[in-house]
């Protein structure tokens, strides 16, 4: 790490629940203001999902800190980017609903907010997620 060594954790989600086929309102806050906080670009996400339901988690990102945008794949302009898909209560490295999302693909941007789409149609999804970040 550079000049600043100091790691920041954000809730970002506390058992937020999403309806089947829906997508979470963005963070309740204002979004991470990265320059304020001299992040580097090194983060992890820590997620618990609970529920029936499949979700992705995508980033929403500004340089602004006023217009947020979906960030796309650089080989498919039109395809969000997303930081984690496919998770479910019965995923993750010990099959109960746990992750921890290391070097999460958000691009370098000035503020980053977070949100969540439930993917599989028919069942809600809760997720608790807490970003960490230098």
């Amino acid at each position: 790490m550079g000049l600043n060594t100091q790691i920041y954790t954000n809730k970002i989600f506390d058992t937020v629940t999403v309806a089947a086929s829906g997508t979470s309102a963005n963070m309740p806050f204002d979004g991470i203001n990265c320059q304020l906080l001299k992040v580097e670009g090194f983060f992890s996400a820590q997620i618990l999902v609970t529920g029936s339901g499949t979700c992705n988690i995508g980033a929403l990102c500004s340089n602004d800190g006023v217009n947020y945008y979906k960030p796309v794949s650089k080989s498919a302009l039109t395809t969000p980017s997303y930081i984690a898909t496919g998770l479910t209560a019965t995923g993750g490295a010990g099959g109960d609903g746990k992750y921890i999302i290391k070097d999460p693909d958000v691009p370098l941007a000035g503020w980053l907010k977070f949100y969540i789409t439930e993917t599989g149609g028919a069942n809600s999804v809760t997720v608790t997620m807490t970003l960490a970040f230098s």
